[in-house]
């Protein structure tokens, strides 16, 4: 692979307000994130909520049970029907409805939420109705499988939900509309469904266990945690594997520059969720554009850049930045700023840099992860890494950098082996095994 060219002037800019690459130490890193996510297993003075999700992956998922999975995604809520084969075991899986998350278009009231959710609902559901609920926002998990809402995030916004009952709410909402039938909810989170949803791989043994990670509108993990290293929650029952929701967005630990900060001051939730405001997909554009805002106040752009980006109406989104990678020269929105190559030069280094920055970012969070859950210390059972989000396949930097640096540090230095995979419809799939697995 050709080695990018950089402009050395903001290269050394990037180096000075915190926001280069080279600042993020790996091995560092790494053992200050597993310190963290010790500590969060004990007590609440860590960043990692290390939330228990009271679901196991042990035993087999029954065949030809219909169920009703809820995808509540970052921006997108999905309603689907799954039922597992009886011949092989695959899922079949009908789509039945799709569109905006409720709140993320524009501020709307708690009732507001639960007429929109009971007007989706009510056409599915049948006298007796599974339901697994993909719920992909902070929620602290209860033993029965409901979960307390932390709060809505990523641009969701919802007012009098802090606190709620997630599941218990909707039913309430449900009983209250004259919908019939007797409904059981298990409600997870989407790293969680990665992680089941990679669940037939594991059957045969290959693997050490399955880990989820999500980076898309947001950023999560999810791994196997053996229940005897918990004592912040009161988890009972013989020691086994618990899936852990790490809610690993709210990690704070990593060193933060000047660009990091002015997005966190000037975010709805100042001071939440900081690792998430470094590399999720909601957050890149704007991170690039106020880097670039400082980098022109530095001198690294020409005047007419400065002018043009101080004018611009709308905020830069990550689909932005691919763009511009794909064409410089181009006529995208990050392009149109540029006066001459000098620009096109300096913009393309900050966009590189700060996705570089986010491939290490994530590799610290992943070995971490395995060294932590004893994942992947043998060649013939690496940890199955199972990936979720548009911003992990889909964006043009992200994915190659990363794949250098877990080669490179968590396999070569580390020693751990792992496989990356996808798992079409993973959050779909994996709410129903854990659903069928945990009801």
């Amino acid at each position: 692979m050709t080695t990018p060219e950089y402009s050395s002037r903001t290269d050394a800019f990037l180096r000075k307000a915190g926001m280069h690459p080279d600042l993020i130490d790996l091995s560092l890193q790494t053992d200050i994130f597993r310190r963290e996510l010790r500590q969060g297993l004990q007590d609440d003075a860590s960043s990692l909520p290390m939330l228990p999700t009271y679901l196991t992956t042990e035993g087999t998922i029954p065949a030809g049970k219909p169920l009703l999975v809820i995808d509540a995604g970052g921006t997108n809520l999905r309603l689907a029907r799954v039922v597992f084969s009886a011949c092989d075991g695959t899922p079949d899986i009908t789509m039945l409805a799709s569109g905006r998350m409720p709140g993320s278009l524009h501020r709307i009231s708690r009732k507001e939420y639960l007429a929109e959710m009971v007007k989706l609902l009510r056409p599915y559901l049948e006298e007796d109705t599974l339901i697994g609920f993909c719920f992909s926002y902070e929620a602290e998990i209860t033993p029965d499988h409901d979960g307390i809402l932390a709060n809505f995030n990523k641009g969701v916004e919802i007012d009098d939900t802090d606190g709620m009952a997630v599941c218990a709410t909707l039913e309430a909402a449900l009983k209250e509309a004259d919908v019939p039938g007797k409904r059981t909810w298990v409600l997870l989170n989407d790293s969680t469904a990665a992680a089941c949803g990679a669940l037939y791989k594991l059957s045969g043994g290959a693997y050490s266990g399955a880990i989820g990670f999500v980076l898309g509108t947001g950023t999560n993990t999810c791994y196997p945690e053996q229940t005897r290293r918990i004592s912040r929650y009161p988890v009972s029952g013989p020691n086994r594997p618990m899936l852990i929701n790490m809610e690993c967005g709210a990690y704070n630990q990593f060193p933060r520059g000047e660009a990091d900060l002015l997005l966190d001051q000037a975010d709805k939730l100042p001071g939440n969720h900081l690792y998430e405001k470094m590399i999720s997909g909601v957050y890149m554009g704007r991170l690039i554009s106020l880097t670039a805002a400082l980098a022109a106040k530095d001198g690294c752009f020409s005047a007419v850049f400065r002018e043009r980006l101080s004018a611009a109406a709308e905020p830069f989104h990550s689909v932005d930045a691919d763009e511009f990678v794909r064409d410089p020269q181009g006529d995208s929105r990050f392009a149109r700023l540029c006066a001459d190559d000098e620009d096109r030069l300096s913009l393309l280094t900050i966009i590189r840099r700060l996705y570089e920055r986010a491939a290490k970012l994530v590799t610290v969070n992943l070995t971490a992860v395995m060294q932590e859950a004893g994942l992947g210390l043998r060649a013939d059972q690496p940890a199955l890494i199972a990936a979720e989000g548009s911003s992990f396949w889909k964006s043009l930097l992200f994915l190659p950098l990363l794949k250098q640096y877990m080669e490179e540090f968590t396999g070569h230095s580390q020693g751990l082996h792992y496989e990356i995979t996808a798992v079409p419809n993973a959050n779909l799939i994996g709410s129903a095994a854990a659903a069928l697995l945990n009801r």
